[in-house]
């Protein structure tokens, strides 16, 4: 990625349900900030919120980063609040779609953050980094 730090990226799927209930997702050139960010969600009791974590979680990260900025709050963008938010964001979009099979899945989630050289991860659940 920035000055060749990460040279290649390999994912690999183990389908222990069927269909696959997990997601992965990486943005190269973040919208709003600097570096890199990878994620990978492995989704409980359906994929519904997996896939809305590959759709949409860098977004919800990038969006509150922002506007902690503006308002003096946690700068962090992997900050706890933002996984929160995303957690609510899920619920709401869950409940007003009446996908309420979808709201009562899950996903554990592992992100990354490459900054230049450095890596700042995160994880919700049982995933581990």
């Amino acid at each position: 990625v920035e000055k060749g730090l990460i040279k290649e990226i390999h994912t690999n799927w183990y389908p222990a349900n069927d269909p696959i209930e997990d997601t992965s997702a990486m943005r190269i050139q973040l919208k709003q900030s600097s570096g890199s960010l990878f994620g990978v969600y492995d989704g409980h009791s359906g994929g519904g919120c997996s896939a809305f974590c590959r759709d949409e979680l860098f977004d919800i990260l990038e969006f509150k980063q922002r506007l902690s900025k503006d308002d003096g709050g946690d700068t962090r963008l992997l900050s706890p609040s933002s996984f929160v938010e995303a957690d609510d964001a899920f619920l709401q979009m869950a409940y007003l779609d009446k996908r309420f099979r979808d709201g009562n899945a899950g996903a554990c989630a592992v992100v990354c953050h490459v900054d230049g050289s450095n890596l700042t991860t995160a994880w919700a659940g049982d995933c581990r980094a």
